[in-house]
């Protein structure tokens, strides 16, 4: 069975996402994957933010149910691939998270995010992900799906 990835750009709420179509037979199969949580101090690519600009706010009431959903998801969510070390805070310096990318076939984050959404208190900043996250009750990834993520993920990292 021969499969044929073809890549394209889409623009999506002023950010550049990569978006991955497999073809097989004429049938698409996942179409764009958009990316959340990337920092340019550990993955400098077109999709990462810089730390220093993203909001620092006071926990809000809802920071703690928003941390466990994303958890839940993450719990849920496969693998893409993993690194041999950890991550360090940008700031502190201290090891927060193996080095690692997870997707749920729709979106992909980095093993960090959990770190710097409880330090940071970015729900709201990530609200679009979160809300995805809270929504979604189980996690199913195609192995066809998670290499052409992985494929696609190693071209820009």
């Amino acid at each position: 069975m021969s499969w044929e990835l073809t890549q394209s750009l889409l623009f999506l709420n002023e950010r550049v996402y990569l978006g991955t179509v497999l073809l097989n037979l004429g049938m698409l199969l996942p179409t764009a994957i958009k990316y959340v949580g990337f920092l340019q101090q550990h993955d400098p690519c077109s999709v990462a933010e810089d730390l220093p600009t993203l909001p620092s706010d006071p926990p809000s009431p809802a920071a703690g149910e928003e941390l466990s959903v994303v958890a839940r998801h993450q719990q849920r969510a496969a693998l893409v691939f993993g690194w041999m070390h950890y991550v360090s805070d940008a700031q502190t310096g201290e090891l927060i998270a193996p080095h690692g990318y997870y997707t749920d076939g729709a979106w992909v984050w980095p093993a960090y995010l959990l770190h710097y959404l409880s330090t940071r208190h970015l729900g709201a900043h990530y609200a679009e992900f979160v809300a995805h996250a809270r929504r979604s009750r189980s996690v199913s990834v195609s192995k066809t799906a998670l290499a052409a993520i992985e494929e696609q993920l190693t071209r820009f990292l």
